[in-house]
């Protein structure tokens, strides 16, 4: 054995036999452990008080405070409850070992000591503690990312209820970049742990394994025990439910990554950098912005065909895009339906955002793109979405079409050529 490896074990012998602490001392000693002894059951639990063991090997006969008393002790204590105590016990004192196993022993040592056995439990259970003592500390700081998230999210709601009173598309870019940031850091940090998470629980999983290649040569009357406990845990639905659930909170993540990095690519300052762009996946970034104002309103019918790259600003794009689905989804009532189409039309792209929602009225259609007009109430849009919409596209040379049918619904159009035009 690799003592390099247990140089950081440290394990506390309880017996009141000197002969069978300087056995047990010797063998772990051998194997790279810290050993501390104790003659008695007061100054094991003063010892264990003062510094922490990684396991605990307990001698069951003792005057005063015998074994049990001790392992009692220590699994009524917050601090101590989850260090491993393994019992020392003669051969066939079955009724001991049952007894141990009720106060909460985790695995027993028979006399004579054979140094592969105590060698082989040892490492097991000191692998086994320290595996979950990381798994604690990673759900402890998952659970401090997850807070920092709440919070993040919770300043985000109140920054998205300061636009909705002025104008969504007027703000954002101003505050975007920094609710990226705040939420960038603890979905970094939930990641990060989930994936040291699995890795973690599936080495807890192959110590288990490896564990129970012991139960072969254990009582009639453990082994029965061992499966009852299995079958009380569900150790085989345990073993597949547990990793699907990480992997769900992996994707989970990866989502939000995912719509924090639209945000960034929305609020980015390099708006004056024309660039090849994929219409398709523009498209599909403002939806993933705009998803909250309509997942409960419509659903969303994408209709997009195999469209060529268009040079443009892509920020200015994505804000012309996020506009027409935001007005889209709060022109539908209780339900809709949201239908993005893209075309290739000769060198032109258009890009359709088309709803069945109330409609505009034939006597507004001429007014939509003027500046400041709005028919939503005071307070909540200022009137320069559209327009600001449509000098965009009109600065990249193309132009907005509008269809509308009162009661039925309105179909926006968006014509952007696929080269760029030097008067652009």
């Amino acid at each position: 054995m690799n003592s390099l490896t247990n140089t950081c074990s440290n394990i506390v012998i309880v017996d009141d036999l000197p002969n069978n602490l300087r056995v047990l001392s010797e063998i772990l000693q051998s194997g790279g452990y810290n050993v501390r002894p104790a003659i008695n059951g007061e100054v094991a639990l003063k010892s264990i008080a003062y510094n922490l063991p990684d396991l605990i090997l307990l001698d069951i006969r003792m005057p005063g405070m015998d074994g049990y008393e001790i392992c009692r002790q220590l699994k009524n204590d917050p601090m101590t409850r989850e260090i491993p105590v393994i019992f020392i016990s003669a051969l066939n004192d079955i009724e001991d070992k049952l007894a141990a196993f009720n106060v909460g022993g985790a695995d027993f040592i028979c006399k004579p000591f054979q140094t592969e056995e105590v060698l082989a439990r040892v490492a097991t259970h000191t692998a086994l503690f320290k595996s979950r003592q990381a798994i604690k500390a990673r759900e402890e700081c998952l659970q401090r990312s997850l807070q920092d998230l709440e919070a993040a999210h919770l300043r985000l709601k109140e920054m998205s209820g300061q636009l909705l009173q002025s104008e969504k598309l007027a703000s954002i870019g101003l505050l975007a970049a920094g609710v990226a940031h705040e939420i960038n850091n603890p979905i970094g940090f939930i990641s990060s742990n989930l994936n040291i998470l699995k890795s973690y629980v599936g080495s807890l999983l192959r110590l288990i394994d490896e564990y129970a290649l012991l139960e072969t040569n254990a009582p009639a009357d453990t082994l029965k025990r061992i499966d009852e406990t299995k079958q009380e845990i569900d150790l085989l639905f345990l073993r597949q439910d547990v990793l699907e659930l990480i992997g769900e909170s992996i994707d989970g993540s990866g989502r939000v990554r995912k719509i924090v990095q639209d945000l960034r690519d929305f609020s980015h300052p390099g708006d004056s950098e024309w660039q090849q762009v994929n219409l398709n996946t523009a498209l599909d970034s403002s939806l993933n912005l705009a998803w909250n104002e309509i997942k409960y309103k419509a659903e969303v019918i994408k209709d997009y065909d195999d469209v060529p790259m268009v040079e443009c600003l892509y920020h200015q794009i994505n804000q012309v895009l996020l506009n027409l689905l935001v007005n889209a989804a709060q022109a539908i009532g209780e339900k809709g339906q949201i239908i993005l189409r893209t075309r290739r039309q000769n060198d032109w792209v258009t890009i359709s955002v088309i709803d069945n929602g109330y409609g505009i009225p034939p006597e507004n259609i001429e007014k939509i793109f003027d500046p400041f007009f709005t028919t939503k109430p005071v307070g909540k849009g200022t009137g320069l979405g559209l327009s600001t919409a449509y000098g965009i596209i009109a600065k990249h040379g193309g132009r907005v079409v509008v269809d509308s049918t009162l009661g039925k619904g309105a179909a926006f159009t968006i014509w952007l050529p696929i080269k760029r035009n030097d008067s652009a």
